[in-house]
This record gives C-alpha cells, structure tokens and sequence, in this order.
C-alpha cells in the first residue's frame, strides 16, 4: 500500500490566500456601513473564501491511499474505488502562464458514479499517476489524447494504441 498527503507546504500558500482574501472582504463589512448591494456583493466574497478555505483544511487532512483493492481517499468527505469499478482516469495539465510553462496536473479517478481528484502537490504524484495507468491498463480503461500525452510527459508509457484510443 503507498499512502500519499498534501504536504503542509504545498497548501500553506492556499490558507494565506484565504485568509488575506477574508480579511480584506469581511473588513469594509465590519467596519463600514455599506449599501445593500455593496454589502450582498462582500456578502457572496465571504462565502467565496470560506468554501475554499474549508476546502484547503480538507485537501490538508486528506491522505489517498493506494493499494491493489483500490484507491481511497480517506479523511473529510472520504471516498473509495475499488479498481473493478473504475471507469475514467483523465491527467488534465492547469497552466498559470500563457506559455505553458507552469502550472499543475490534476488527476481524476472516476468509478461507481464515484471521483476522486488529486492535484499534482502531493506527495509522490508521480508514484500515484504511474499507479493508477497501471490499473487503467489492467482495467480496460481508455484514455483520451490529453490524458496520454500528459502522462508520457511525466515518464509515464502509454503508447499502445489499443489502450489509449490513439490511431496505430
């Protein structure tokens, strides 16, 4: 079993921007009287932030657990695919440049009607995503041209043409 977090590193930059994005919308809201849609607008900011803070604690106490029953995500809102259930794998690459040339990789895990999504931050991504191919492989699961070429650039084979979909 390989077990994989999301280190405290690489979401302490998500908790600043919650917290700096709270403090600079909920301020003007305890502080001054606005008006109502003024107020409704800082209103929604606020729901904004909390969410992705509460979803930066859950990315945080979350742990995937791999093993050769499944994958689990174990902690807030914990969910489990056992590898005969899996139906989709897709690697998706988010840039933050317009050239490409950083960004992360999102992996989604999909099977009985359940997903698991695990960004490229944790620790031992590249285990993981090798993992999960594997079983994509073993499984029968296709996958699209984007999610091949997004492994094969992280090392990882993929080019056999009965596998991917992908013209011989």
């Amino acid at each position: 079993m390989s077990v994989h977090r999301y280190p405290r590193t690489a979401v302490i930059w998500d908790y600043i921007q919650t917290v700096a994005g709270l403090v600079l919308v909920g301020a003007p809201l305890a502080i001054s009287g606005t008006g109502p849609i003024v107020t409704a607008i800082l209103c929604v900011l606020v729901v904004v932030f909390v969410v992705y803070g509460v979803r930066t604690v859950a990315r945080h106490l979350t742990r995937i657990e791999l093993d050769e029953r499944g994958l689990r995500a174990a902690g807030p809102g914990g969910r489990s695919i056992p590898w005969s259930d899996l139906s989709a794998v897709r690697l998706k690459y988010y840039s933050t440049r317009r050239d490409r040339s950083s960004g992360w990789l999102q992996l989604d895990v999909t099977g009985n009607h359940r997903r698991v999504a695990v960004e490229s931050r944790i620790e031992g991504f590249d285990t993981l995503a090798a993992f999960v191919a594997e079983e994509a492989r073993a499984h029968g699961v296709r996958l699209d041209e984007s999610t091949s070429a997004n492994f094969q650039a992280l090392g990882i084979p993929v080019d056999d043409p009965e596998w991917t979909g992908a013209p011989s």
